[in-house]
């Protein structure tokens, strides 16, 4: 999977940016640590569990010792990437807290370093966490202020399709059918615009799972 692909899921962030986002350049977590993307898998309500429990802990703990040596010499950069794919990796594993304080360092890392992309790519992933462990107000207000960042500024619009997508995701999880349907279509437009496969498929899977379920239901 591309960088492109995975940003927001945790594996690459770019510059100006964050996990979720990428502006000018993407740049992949330093010291070439697992992806993620391999280590893990969808369920039946398209949250990400682990498909290697074993190796995704040993990949925590990779990047938890990467973390502890850029935080000894000051690399703000490196911390930011690494505290993105930590709290991605600890939601994947239901360590639901664990992924929260990283994920909040990573936003205020992102404030501090005035990169409006960044602070993004923090909420959408806060968000999923929030969702994952059925937190959904929460979740929903981070996705909500992640779309409005991304609207309010040009430089976000890359971005757009992702905090659709997730927000889609969260009322479909809370039974909010009719607006999880327009967000997903939404996204499903913007994804097609962008002619990335990848996301492309991971929207109309979600499509398809919100058409199978409430009173949208076609099966």
């Amino acid at each position: 999977m591309s960088c492109k692909t995975a940003a927001i899921t945790g594996q690459c962030l770019p510059i100006l940016r964050c996990g979720t986002f990428r502006l000018p350049t993407v740049t992949c977590v330093p010291n070439q640590l697992p992806d993620l993307e391999v280590l893990a898998l969808f369920d039946a309500r398209l949250r990400q569990v682990p498909r290697d429990p074993i190796a995704l802990a040993a990949a925590a703990r990779l990047a938890t010792r990467q973390l502890r040596q850029a935080r000894s010499v000051g690399d703000r950069d490196a911390e930011l990437r690494l505290r993105g794919y930590l709290g991605t990796a600890y939601r994947i594993l239901g360590r639901w807290r664990a992924a929260s304080g990283h994920l909040r360092a990573a936003y205020s890392l992102a404030r501090a370093a005035n990169s409006p992309a960044a602070e993004v790519v923090a909420l959408i992933r806060l968000g999923e966490v929030d969702r994952c462990r059925d937190a959904f107000p929460s979740a929903e207000a981070c996705f909500r202020e992640a779309l409005a960042k991304c609207r309010a500024d040009s430089r976000l619009g890359v971005y757009e399709d992702f905090a659709l997508q997730h927000l889609g995701k969260c009322l479909l999880d809370m039974g909010c059918h009719a607006e999880a349907l327009s967000c997903l279509d939404a996204a499903l437009h913007l994804r097609t615009a962008k002619g990335d496969a990848a996301l492309i498929a991971s929207t109309e899977a979600a499509l398809n799972l919100a058409r199978r379920s409430g009173p949208y239901a076609t099966d």
